[in-house]
């Protein structure tokens, strides 16, 4: 059983939880408590139950990884009137509205919503993890999961994220700098060009072209202010960036969109 996690109250009485299936279960040690009957009697009782009907399970703890043998909720059921008949009863109470709700398929609207909410979660969760191995931006992953979650739940606030990251995407996403280039070439074809190597193929192929110039820095020397610009052609696949507050060299740089990949190939 790998799906099992502690939980505990302020009194200290931990309840271990199925986080699949939601079955519950006690330890030893809790059930006592629960039951107020000493730890021993428990543990000689538990020992005369049938292997089949025991559960065990590695549990994530405050000291550390241990393993823990479960009391089974059939168990506490059918013990608990006995050991502790006082809470027995509140128990009965709390689980009499939930059985006749179910015996007429009766389900409460918060009941609802939180039962679409945890499945929400849950398809998120695991659409995250399918789309980790994948080479795409954050941007781009939120993006096909939440087009994966719209056409599952119709729900307006998914396609109202949807609108508002894929403006943010398409502003983002649309041009990207020469180091990004020269990592997308690299790992779409098993090489290892630099973005020097990139820079040179964009001029080769006639997209941009290199100047050579002087300028005064803020101390009053001159020094060289070499850098690319955009040639007719190149305007239509690259776009000036201004550069931070604080960056070495010109105020602005070329960045790219990715397709412009597909024109410098031949000069890698």
């Amino acid at each position: 059983m790998n799906n099992i996690q502690l939980f505990e109250n302020n009194s200290g009485i931990g309840i271990y939880i199925d986080a699949q299936t939601g079955e519950s279960f006690c330890s030893i040690s809790s059930y006592a408590r629960l039951a107020k009957k000493d730890k021993s009697t428990i543990s000689r009782r538990f020992g005369t139950v049938a292997p089949k009907e025991t559960k065990s399970a590695e549990v994530v703890t405050k000291t550390g990884l241990k393993t823990v043998v479960l009391i089974p909720e059939d168990l506490i059921v059918e013990w608990l009137p006995k050991d502790n008949p006082e809470l027995a009863t509140q128990l009965l109470k709390l689980g009499v509205r939930s059985f006749l709700h179910k015996v007429v398929d009766y389900k409460h609207q918060s009941q609802n919503q939180s039962s679409s909410q945890n499945e929400i979660e849950q398809s998120y969760d695991l659409l995250t993890k399918i789309f980790d191995g994948l080479n795409i931006s954050p941007e781009v992953q939120k993006l096909h999961i939440i087009d994966c979650l719209k056409k599952q739940y119709d729900l307006p606030m998914l396609s109202e994220a949807a609108k508002t990251l894929e403006q943010y995407t398409a502003v983002k996403q649309r041009y990207i700098r020469v180091t990004d280039l020269a990592q997308i070439w690299n790992e779409q074809n098993g090489s290892s060009k630099k973005p020097t190597e990139i820079n040179l193929a964009l001029q080769k192929a006639g997209l941009q072209r290199r100047i050579f110039a002087k300028r005064v820095n803020s101390k009053g020397k001159t020094v060289s202010d070499n850098r690319w610009e955009l040639t007719e052609v190149g305007l239509e696949y690259g776009s000036y960036v201004a550069k931070p507050a604080g960056a070495a060299g010109t105020k602005q740089s070329i960045q790219w969109i990715e397709s412009v990949l597909s024109l410098i190939g031949e000069f890698l």
